[in-house]
Formats: C-alpha cells, sequence, structure tokens
C-alpha cells in the first residue's frame, strides 16, 4: 500500500508541473495573442486613415503628388550637445560655400539636387512598396501564428481541464489511499503486536520444549547406554556359549565319526555273520531235506513191508491207520503252522541233536507218531529257514 501512495504522489507533483508549465505557456500565448490583436487593431487604423479608394498608401500617394509626408520617417533623435553644435557649424560651412557660389554653380547645384531628390523619390517609393509588402507578410504570418496559438490555447484549455479532472480524481484517489494507508498502518500495527506476542509465546514454547528434547534425550540415552551393556554382556556371553558349542559341536562331530565308523564295522561284521549264517543255514536245509527224503523212503519201505507181513484184516487196519495217519499228519502240519516263531540255529542244531539221539536210541523201527513229530520238525525247521 505505501509504494502505491508514493506513486501517487509522484503522479500528483509530475502532473503540477505540467498543469504549471500549461498555465505559463497560456499565459504567454494569451499577452501574444493580445499583442497581436493590438498590432491589428493598429494596423487596420492606420490602414483604414493612410488608404485610399484603390487600396494605394498614403506614401505611395505622396509621392506620386510630389509632396513628402508631413513626419519623418525618423523620429528625431536628441544628440549629444557636442554633435549639434558641430552640424550647425557644418552648415553654417556649407551656408557660407552656396553663398559664394555664382549663379550657373547654384543652378547646376539645384539640377543634381533635383535629380537627387528624384532619385530618392524613387528609392522611398520601392522602399515603401517593399514595406508594404513586408507588413502584409507579417500581418499574414502573425494572422496564421495567432490562429494556432489559439486553437492550441483552446487545446491546452481543454488539456487544462482534463487534467483538473485527473487532479480532482487523482486527489480523491490519494485521499482514499491515505486513508487506506492510515487503516493499513494500523493494521500493520496490530499485526506487529500480533507477532511480537506470537513470538514470545513461540519462544516459551520453544524454550520448553528443548528442556523437555533434552529430558527426554538424556533419558533416552541413559536406556540406550543400559540396552547397550546388556546387548554387549548378551553378545559376550554368547560369543563364550557359542564357542563351548563350537567346541562341542566339533568334538560331537569326532565322535560322531567314531560311531559311524564303529558302527560300519559293526555292520560289516554282522552281514559277514548273516552271511555265515545263511550259509550254515542253507547247509543245514539241504541236510534237512535229505534227511524227510531218507525218513520219507523209509517210511514207505515200512509201510510196505508191514502191507506184505500181515494178514488182510490186518491189511486193511493198518490202511486204515495209514489213512488216518496221513491225516492226523495233515492236521498236525495245519496245527503247527499256526506258530509263526522263527527257529534260531542254536535249536536247530538241538532239534538235528535229539534227531540223532532219537534215530540212536531207536534205530530199529519208527512208529506214525515219530514219523509225524519229524515231519512237523523238519515243517517248521524248513518254514524258519525259508524266512530267515
Amino acid at each position: 500500500m505505501l509504494p502505491q501512495l508514493q506513486t501517487l504522489d509522484r503522479q500528483e507533483i509530475t502532473a503540477a508541473e505540467r498543469l504549471y508549465a500549461k498555465l505559463q505557456l497560456k499565459t504567454q500565448i494569451e499577452s501574444s495573442v493580445s499583442l497581436a490583436a493590438l498590432l491589428e487593431d493598429n494596423k487596420d487604423s492606420t490602414e483604414a486613415e493612410h488608404a485610399d479608394s484603390n487600396g494605394a498608401c498614403s506614401l505611395c500617394t505622396a509621392v506620386k503628388s510630389s509632396e513628402l509626408p508631413s513626419r519623418p520617417f525618423t523620429l528625431p533623435i536628441s544628440l549629444p550637445t557636442d554633435q549639434t553644435e558641430a552640424k550647425l557649424i557644418k552648415k553654417r560651412k556649407d551656408r557660407k560655400v552656396l553663398e559664394s557660389l555664382s549663379h550657373s554653380e547654384l543652378v547646376q547645384q539645384n539640377v543634381v539636387l533635383l535629380a537627387d531628390r528624384e532619385r530618392l523619390r524613387r528609392l522611398l517609393a520601392r522602399d515603401a512598396h517593399d514595406l508594404r509588402d513586408q507588413v502584409r507578410g507579417v500581418r499574414r504570418e502573425w494572422e496564421v501564428k495567432t490562429r494556432e496559438l489559439v486553437h492550441q490555447k483552446d487545446r491546452l484549455e481543454r488539456d487544462l481541464n482534463d487534467q483538473a479532472e485527473v487532479l480532482f480524481d487523482a486527489q480523491k484517489q490519494r485521499e482514499v489511499a491515505a486513508v487506506a494507508r492510515d487503516e493499513a498502518l494500523l493494521e500493520v500495527q496490530r499485526l506487529r503486536e500480533q507477532l511480537t506476542t506470537q513470538e514470545q509465546d513461540f519462544e516459551l514454547q520453544r524454550k520448553k520444549l528443548e528442556a523437555e528434547s533434552a529430558k527426554r534425550l538424556q533419558h533416552e540415552q541413559e536406556i540406550y547406554q543400559t540396552e547397550i551393556q546388556d546387548a554387549r554382556l548378551a553378545h559376550s556371553l554368547l560369543q563364550t556359549d557359542h564357542s563351548k558349542q563350537q567346541v562341542r559341536v566339533r568334538q560331537l562331530e569326532r565322535d560322531l565319526a567314531r560311531q559311524k565308523e564303529a558302527l560300519l564295522a559293526h555292520e560289516t561284521e554282522r552281514v559277514a555273520n548273516l552271511e555265515e549264517k545263511i550259509r550254515r543255514r542253507d547247509a543245514e536245509l539241504a541236510r534237512l531235506r535229505r534227511e524227510r527224503n531218507t525218513i520219507l523212503s523209509s517210511l514207505r519201505e515200512q509201510e510196505h513191508k508191514l502191507a506184505m507181513a500181515t494178514e488182510p484184516t490186518s491189511t486193511e487196519s493198518i490202511a486204515t491207520q495209514t489213512e488216518q495217519a496221513p491225516q492226523r499228519t495233515v492236521a498236525s502240519q495245519t496245527q503247527a503252522e499256526a506258530p509263526s516263531d522263527r527257529m534260531s540255529i542254536s535249536e536247530i542244531s538241538d532239534n538235528g541233536a535229539e534227531d540223532k539221539e532219537v534215530k540212536l536210541s531207536r534205530p530199529g523201527q519208527l512208529t506214525p507218531e515219530d514219523v509225524n513229530l519229524r515231519l512237523q520238525k523238519l515243517q517248521s525247521l524248513t518254514e524258519s529257514l525259508l524266512a530267515d
């Protein structure tokens, strides 16, 4: 708002200066116009007095009528007394010279003077015409200038009125701007006071926040230092535990390697033992098959001998017994097949020893019960061997 007011003041000053210059110019124009009007009036009156019906001037008329003007063209100038006396002395001398001349000389002098008078009259008439032409040219020039000055005066008056209106409007605007400036200054003062109050409040708030921030920062730093110490202690403990765990891991790796080696050796030995057992069982199975075949062949021979030695009745009873014996044998075999327990090598060897003892104790004849018992043992031994 203040720069606008300063701009308006400068504009008003410039407008006032221009208005003053225009007023001075108007005054000069009015004075020149009045002077031109006076000159024109004087010229008109002079021409009205001295002009004849043909429009010739009085000087020309006087020259034509061989009459000199009543007044000289040049006004008498008061000369100093010394010059006047010198002229009087000169006239006296000329007069004395004229008195001393003869009549013929005076006539000649008169003729010369008349010729000079005529020449001067013609020069005077020519100068009068030239002067009249010059006066008319000056009059026309001043008429044109006067018209231009009148138009310029009118234009300047209009401009002056416009400038006056503009100046009046500018004055009103300046007054309005002054009122607005005062209001703006009051508003600026109020805002400055408000800003000062807010700055004080902000400064107090800033100091309070800085104190709280410093206190919180110190508290956070203490907590951070405590946490850092705890973390460092935990880190050292973890490093120690990690070192112990690494030592333990390496020890466990070594133990695992040894256990793997021992297990590998044990498994190798166990596989070798199992292979040896399989070989022995295969041999035992082959032997038992041979024994079974031998027992079966001996059983057939015994049945054949019994059939040949007994009577027909006894043959039937034997046949019935033989039919029942295979049935019991089959039943006993089915019953013996129920348990699925496997026999070890020691049991097989014990069974073989018992069979040998039975053979040694009863080398002569075999009853059907013995045959069925042996068949059951052979069947169970075969199943166990096959299962293994």
